[in-house]
């Protein structure tokens, strides 16, 4: 059985922000969607192929208080799904590698199965859970 799934960072509080710059699923290394690709876009460039959500900012992934029922709060601002789905085998690892924080906080990191091709899920209607929390907590 292989668990077909999206991720998601979110964080503890909102003023905390960074993103997954790659990702292992069994060994297997996949890149994640780094942000030189929104310019790559702006200039006619395609993106490459990734198992991970583009999205139009360039803040390192900050969504203010006041937008956190906007669907925004899901997979960044105007997030659109990856173009690579990843199967990873029931008990299988997956290890995240992110970004560098702005500063201290939690960082919390959420998957969930897309049941089917990820490349067409509406991120409003998967089923997030935690998979791991770490950092500090002031």
């Amino acid at each position: 059985m292989h668990f077909t799934f999206v991720l998601a960072a979110f964080v503890g509080n909102a003023a905390a922000h960074g993103v997954v710059s790659s990702f292992k699923t069994d060994g297997a290394e996949h890149q994640g969607y780094m942000m030189n690709y929104y310019y790559d876009t702006k200039n006619g460039k395609a993106l490459p192929p990734l198992a991970a959500w583009s999205a139009e900012n360039l803040d390192n992934g900050f969504v203010s208080p006041n937008n956190y029922t906007h669907p925004d709060i899901i997979c960044q601002k105007n997030g659109k799904p990856a173009n690579l789905t990843v199967q990873v085998a029931a008990g299988g690892a997956i290890d995240f590698q992110w970004t560098k924080w702005a500063h201290f906080d939690s960082m919390m990191t959420y998957v969930a199965p897309c049941n089917g091709d990820c490349s067409a899920v509406d991120k409003t209607t998967l089923k997030w859970v935690k998979i791991d929390e770490s950092g500090d907590r002031f």
